[in-house]
């Protein structure tokens, strides 16, 4: 029975909470001793991230708008952008 318990305590909610500090921690400041497994992650959760940015800055240079239009898609896509390349520069970090 101290098995089971055992290989059920990081779905239980004290411990998810330390994991999900410990991943946190991880994609916000990168670790320069991450994985090859890790650093793939990374990687694709920051182009997922900066995906959405790269989509509305294309739309708002190649669609010919008004120039508010051209704005207001740029700063749309700046958060996205942002985001994903902090995580895709915690990917290189060693």
């Amino acid at each position: 029975m101290s098995e089971i318990e055992a290989r059920q305590r990081n779905i239980l909610w004290p411990d998810t909470l330390g994991n999900s500090a410990l991943v946190d921690a991880f994609l916000w400041k990168g670790s320069p001793d991450a994985t090859r497994v890790q650093r793939i992650g990374m990687a694709l959760i920051g182009l997922m991230y900066s995906g959405p940015g790269v989509l509305f800055v294309c739309i708002g240079c190649f669609d010919g708008g008004p120039v508010l239009y051209r704005v207001c898609m740029f700063l749309m896509a700046l958060p996205s952008l942002a985001l994903g390349g902090k995580l895709l520069r915690n990917v290189f970090r060693h």
